[in-house]
């Protein structure tokens, strides 16, 4: 194993990193309140092609949408920021407000439809645009999860087909959250859920300290092989804490 490249240009820790889908850009994030663009071509070479600024605390995460259109990042300053590829340069297009306090992580649905993020107000917002993501500029928060954990939310992730949510935190809990069959719909041009999702699966003490991250394998299996969906399949979920240990959790999807 080799080093390819080495990127310079964060001031401070660089605290997330994420592939566009297409595997041309990638996007960082840090300390130092930016979020950084690179193009990676296909000689392996690499160079910055747009800074981001708009947060005023640390940046926590960013995440970008499954067809690539848009990126998002998360901060200390409790702001989501929702980016696009403009005529010369990336820039915000959407801000999204709603959290009271550090939002740790925002991840989009496999279909792209939802963006679910995660605070250190304990609570999960689910968000739905009208039309195209990159050309909607009505984003709302369609609901809120709250109840489920009584510390900081550190992390999300989404089952392969969209209809779980799992998510973990200080509180060492594991928390998993079914989406309503339906998924996200219209009604009088507004997006919305159907059904508010519901708990489906709760592990108390997941682990004996907190919880910082959680993962679903990227597809389901059953007796006849893998599967993408979550008909009739088991899935694999992977928590990993500050107690040291990594432990993955089998889920039946019929039971």
């Amino acid at each position: 194993m080799e080093a390819l490249v080495t990127l310079e240009g964060h001031t401070s820790e660089v605290k997330c990193v994420a592939w566009c889908p297409s595997g041309h850009l990638i996007a960082t994030c840090g300390r130092d309140k930016s979020v950084w663009l690179w193009e990676f071509d296909d000689e392996e070479d690499v160079q910055c092609v747009s800074v981001l600024q708009p947060h005023s605390q640390d940046v926590k995460s960013v995440a970008w949408h499954p067809h690539g259109e848009v990126l998002v990042s998360t901060s200390y300053d409790n702001k989501i920021n929702v980016y696009k590829e403009e005529i010369d340069d990336w820039a915000v297009f959407i801000q999204l407000t709603g959290h009271d306090s550090t939002v740790w992580k925002a991840e989009f649905s496999p279909s792209g439809d939802i963006l679910a993020s995660c605070s250190d107000d304990r609570c999960i917002k689910l968000w739905g645009w009208e039309g195209t993501c990159s050309k909607s500029t009505s984003w709302v928060c369609i609901a809120t999860l709250t109840g489920y954990h009584i510390r900081t939310i550190f992390d999300l992730s989404w089952s392969p087909d969209g209809q779980l949510l799992a998510s973990c935190g200080s509180d060492n809990r594991l928390c998993i959250y079914k989406m309503p069959s339906s998924g996200l719909i219209h009604i009088g041009g507004k997006p919305c859920l159907e059904e508010p999702p519901v708990l489906w699966g709760y592990v108390p003490n997941a682990h004996s300290e907190d919880v910082n991250c959680v993962r679903w394998q990227p597809r389901g299996f059953n007796d006849n092989g893998h599967s993408k969906d979550t008909s009739d399949c088991q899935l694999i979920l992977t928590t990993a804490s500050d107690d040291g240990y990594i432990k993955f959790w089998s889920i039946k999807c019929d039971e």
